[in-house]
């Protein structure tokens, strides 16, 4: 025992000046064949010190390494230590964004539980490795092995498990545009959340997913208060959801036209601690919009690009607020006249003239332009304003009314008869 924390601390010592040493006496550390109380703390300890290096390094594939590696002496663990450490193995993999060797190393776990027959391990890294699938944009990949695990738990009585795989099953659909599905998903998720404790973090992505849902059936204020629960949960606990929450609050409050309240919150102290790229893309946006001015809208979707197309959900909803900017700029350009060039509109919104051409066509099989294109000349033609002729609804109303006087006077003179 004394010899297996004597090693620990010289590799401890090691770590900074002759580091492939000290790598060589964590790894003897862990193979050692002592199996009482107090090494395999040492162990567990050489573990964790082994994996946090290595974080500090940036050196994924040595995890891969050590995770092909561990399986051969964790039968010595207890199966509840065991899932401890691979947990530890594979949160580190996570906060070092190694997505493909987060794969690599779960596809090897899960194999390894196979034969080992430990299902309840095997659950939790298919439920990991699910979401990394769909991540990587794996849709059915993903959704296939969520609803195989979704079967499994008909014989498993794991509430919390359940829970996780509705809401990965919700997020899976959305991305495939399955939107009934995906809010069905979702209804499966609450119900089990309202059978069980739900962690903080998970009830943040709940209410998430369900501003996301409520943002594509286009109800904005429903999905702004949805928005709003889960960035004060996820405020306290992860930055990366919480900034990315706080871009979905700004856009609820652009795409229902409140753009002083979208400044409100930018400028607000949520905005300031989380300011950075992302942030600034969308006050570049929320400035835009509120001038109604379609060439800073095109500057700010130029400039921050990158920025707004990464995210699929900012994606669509900048691309339907420049549809509707687009169209309000053509309605303020074509209204002053009768018949006009479709090359003077584009010239006066610097647009190309078959993207002003097809969108007027749209507008107007919408509805939104009374009007027709003559092809033939380039041209549009706006009908004038016909005012309704309100004269046969008025003699109707009049001959109803008319007809009801009579009623009333013939039943009047039947009672006098009588």
């Amino acid at each position: 025992m004394t010899n297996l924390k004597d090693a620990l601390a010289e590799a401890q010592s090691l770590l900074a000046t002759d580091f492939s040493r000290a790598e060589q006496l964590i790894a003897l550390i862990i193979r050692n064949p002592s199996d009482d109380e107090e090494s395999m703390r040492v162990k567990e300890n050489a573990f964790v010190l082994l994996t946090e290096t290595y974080e500090k390094q940036r050196k994924p594939e040595k995890m891969q390494e050590l995770a092909e590696n561990i399986t051969a002496i964790i039968n010595s663990f207890s199966k509840a230590k065991a899932a401890k450490l691979i947990k530890i193995l594979l949160d580190t993999i996570e906060r070092m964004d190694a997505i493909a060797v987060q794969t690599a190393v779960c596809e090897f776990l899960v194999k390894w539980c196979i034969t080992e027959k430990r299902n309840f391990l095997r659950h939790r890294i298919e439920l990991r490795l699910a979401t990394l699938l769909w991540r990587q944009h794996q849709y059915n990949r993903s959704l296939e092995m969520t609803h195989r695990l979704l079967g499994e738990m008909k014989t498993v009585d794991d509430k919390h498990l359940l829970l996780e795989l509705h809401l990965l099953e919700a997020k899976i659909q959305h991305s495939l545009e399955n939107i009934p599905k995906a809010k069905a998903s979702l209804t499966s998720a609450r119900a089990a959340a309202n059978s069980i404790y739900c962690p903080p973090q998970t009830q943040a992505e709940l209410d998430l997913m369900s501003g996301v849902l409520y943002s594509e059936e286009k109800d904005y204020q429903t999905a702004y208060s949805y928005f709003y629960e889960a960035f004060e949960a996820f405020n306290t606990f992860d930055e990366r959801s919480a900034r990315q929450t706080l871009k979905y609050m700004i856009l609820s409050k652009i795409m229902v036209g409140n753009v002083d309240e979208a400044f409100l919150i930018l400028g607000g102290k949520s905005g300031m601690k989380y300011w950075g790229k992302e942030l600034e893309a969308m006050k570049a946006i929320t400035q835009a919009n509120k001038s109604k001015s379609l060439r800073k809208f095109q500057e700010a979707l130029q400039e921050n690009e990158a920025t707004l197309r990464e995210d699929p959900l900012i994606k669509i909803h900048i691309n339907n607020l420049y549809e509707n900017l687009l169209e309000q700029n053509l309605l303020k350009v074509v209204e002053p006249y009768s018949r006009v060039q479709i090359e003077h509109v584009a010239k006066q919104l610097n647009l190309p003239g078959d993207v002003v051409q097809r969108k007027l066509s749209e507008m107007i099989l919408d509805k939104k332009v009374d009007g027709t294109l003559d092809q033939g000349n380039g041209c549009l033609i706006v009908f004038d304003e016909i005012k309704a002729d309100k004269l046969f609804a008025n003699a109707t109303d009049v001959m109803t009314n008319m007809n009801g006087v009579v009623d009333k006077l013939f039943e009047k003179a039947k009672t006098l008869r009588v």
